[in-house]
């Protein structure tokens, strides 16, 4: 045989040999690539308390027969108003003008103008303790309209966070009862994602308030939190 039939054996071995290495690696990729087992849950909780702020909507709607009266005697309630808010202890960061309006008023044909009337509204964070006598003095002071209240706890953030704990207690909870009726062994938490974003307070169930001159009930509030964790299962 000579030299060149020696070489052209020599490369198709050493092609053979790389190519039985290649079909090696890939089984063995394949195998490797094989996902691991898992179970995915959710988890979720609820924590509830009491709400401590109240947020109202205070205005004052005045009746005349020209639009200059109408809103020139609004203008001169709605001072007093505000005045009495912050006489209790409302800071002027707590009140907020919600909206203004004047318009006309006809006779029931809608022909004839025979007044004006001048709106005036404000928002008013206040702490639920103080909220009923405040209501009254606005009242007192010429307020016409009272909305509210709505209420929210001061540490809500606090409240969510404790229950985003428990939600996380929960999943494994209920991930650990799924291995256990599959015989099998829970893992290792392989990724954990929250699906609530944020507070968000809903009114829960009936407590009574201190007694006030307006009774005000602040309830309960109950704040949720949502999670999603897959953990690994062997």
């Amino acid at each position: 045989m000579n030299v060149r039939g020696v070489i052209a054996i020599v490369i198709a071995v050493l092609a053979l040999v790389v190519a039985l290495g290649a079909a090696r690696r890939d089984r063995h990729d394949t195998s490797s690539a094989t996902p691991a087992r898992s179970v995915t849950v959710s988890g979720s909780a609820t924590v509830s308390g009491v709400p401590d702020q109240a947020q109202f909507d205070f205005g004052v709607t005045t009746n005349a027969a020209t639009a200059t009266a109408a809103s020139s005697k609004n203008a001169a309630q709605m001072t007093k108003v505000i005045a009495a808010l912050k006489a209790h202890g409302v800071a002027a960061a707590d009140i907020q003008t919600q909206g203004i309006s004047l318009s006309q008023r006809t006779n029931a044909s809608g022909s004839t103008i025979v007044g004006f009337t001048a709106s005036n509204s404000v928002s008013a964070n206040l702490t639920v303790a103080g909220s009923g006598v405040i209501v009254d003095a606005v009242v007192a002071a010429g307020g016409t309209n009272v909305d509210g209240p709505t209420f929210t706890v001061s540490d809500e953030k606090e409240l969510y966070d404790k229950a985003l704990g428990q939600a996380v207690v929960d999943a494994k909870a209920r991930a650990q009862a799924i291995a256990d009726a599959a015989n099998e062994k829970l893992g290792k938490l392989r990724t954990l994602t929250e699906q609530s974003s944020a507070p968000s307070p809903v009114a829960f169930e009936s407590v009574t308030a201190k007694a006030a001159t307006t009774p005000v009930e602040p309830g309960k509030v109950k704040t949720e939190a949502d999670v999603t964790a897959t953990f690994d299962l062997g």
